[in-house]
């Protein structure tokens, strides 16, 4: 249930492309608006040089996000923050299972080759179906 919650809501930034401004979005957004360092630094309550610092921390990929909220408010602007699985979770979910399913069968599979294909893709699916409706941290633990 969550994770076709999720899906839906990340579906329409599956397609965008992340972007960001050469001298990153503080600075390009703050020349856009004609804002100097120090006239930004004023309306933030701090220096010029904690101003100038953040700027080359969010293009070193360095900045907190408390950080870059607070510049954001400050050029009255929204800060987006998601995670966008770039594929959709329930995909990636049956993808684990079914690689889970496939290395439980190989690894008691020896000498079995002559059951039937039918019988082995109906243990397969049913060995799938079992790992999705249990509890999906198992799908994930080490070893598996």
């Amino acid at each position: 249930m969550l994770r076709k919650q999720l899906d839906r809501q990340v579906a329409p930034y599956r397609t965008l492309r992340p972007f960001r401004p050469s001298p990153g979005w503080i600075t390009a957004i703050r020349r856009a608006v004609g804002l100097s360092a120090n006239m930004l630094a004023n309306r933030m309550g701090m220096n010029r040089a904690t101003v100038v610092r953040l700027e080359q921390r969010e293009v070193t990929e360095e900045i907190s996000l408390k950080a870059l909220r607070m510049m954001a408010e400050a050029l009255d602007c929204s800060l987006l923050y998601a995670l966008v699985p770039r594929q959709s979770l329930e995909e990636r979910t049956r993808q684990r299972a079914t690689e889970l399913a496939d290395a439980m069968l190989a690894s008691g599979q020896q000498g079995s080759r002559s059951a039937g294909k039918v019988a082995s893709d109906e243990v397969r699916t049913r060995l799938i179906d079992d790992l999705l409706s249990g509890d999906p941290r198992r799908l994930w633990q080490p070893g598996d």
